[in-house]
């Protein structure tokens, strides 16, 4: 338990160095960045507190607990303190997945209507020009919500366009 405590006390200590590192790079953010550090920070401190009183109790169940409860604060701390940031990294996956559903989704309607005319079925023909009419439709609407998802600057803005984004990319065939 101790030994994993000294190596979650590593981590968190490189977490809050690179959260000042990006505080400096991002005058925008840095005070909220500077507060999460902080917060990383004080339950770093609590946990190294109490990994030494572990190490000099060993057996001593007052210790452990203590050691499990500033274990888990550091987790809560350290998950609010990332939220932002992951949250962030996952919608510029999701518009990077768009960006290639769209591209994807051009190529196969382009691929699909170069091979009508070797189709030998009225069916699958009929068939081919619907799908590929139904999937033309949703791309147009997907690029909007790709750029009102990058250009969105505040809150609310940022919520209905990666709202609309989510949407938007589920409906692409």
């Amino acid at each position: 338990m101790v030994r994993q405590g000294e190596n979650a006390i590593r981590h968190s200590r490189l977490l809050v160095e690179q959260m000042e590192a990006e505080a400096d790079r991002a005058p925008e953010r840095r005070d909220r960045l500077l507060d999460a550090a902080r917060s990383v920070a004080q339950a770093t401190s609590r946990m190294i507190d109490a990994t030494k009183e572990c190490q000099v109790h060993p057996q001593a169940a007052e210790s452990q607990v203590a050691l499990r409860s500033a274990a888990e604060k550091l987790v809560t701390v350290t998950s609010e303190a990332t939220s932002e940031e992951q949250s962030k990294r996952t919608m510029e996956h999701l518009e990077q997945a768009a960006k290639q559903a769209a591209a994807a989704a051009t190529q196969t309607i382009a691929a699909a209507n170069a091979c009508q005319p070797y189709i030998q079925s009225k069916t699958v023909t009929e068939t081919l020009i619907i799908e590929c009419t139904e999937t033309a439709e949703r791309v147009p609407p997907l690029i909007a919500s790709i750029r009102e998802s990058q250009a969105a600057r505040s809150p609310s803005e940022k919520f209905r366009a990666q709202s609309n984004l989510i949407r938007d990319t589920t409906q692409v065939s």
